[in-house]
């Protein structure tokens, strides 16, 4: 085998360790994106139980809510 074939081999390993770094990162950052979800929905659920009892939601909130729990939905978060 020639030079050329190491080579590529070298390129090819040195692309997949950039490859493994990055998705390193990409795992870092989701971490965080799901931490701060989780903070929000805390304090969104934890807002609407200190609501007045009867109180109906404005329908621009109310219907972000219910976006919300549609897309927790479709992730595996909560089931309605």
């Amino acid at each position: 085998m020639d030079d050329s074939f190491w080579d590529d081999i070298k390129r090819r390993q040195a692309r997949l360790e950039e490859l493994e770094r990055e998705l390193a990162q990409v795992r870092a950052d989701a971490a965080l994106v799901v931490r701060a979800l989780d903070a929000a929905l805390v304090l969104v659920n934890g807002l609407l139980i200190w609501l007045p009892e009867g109180q109906v939601l404005p329908s621009e909130l109310g219907g972000m809510k219910q976006q919300l729990d549609d897309a927790l939905e479709k992730i595996g978060v909560r089931k309605q």
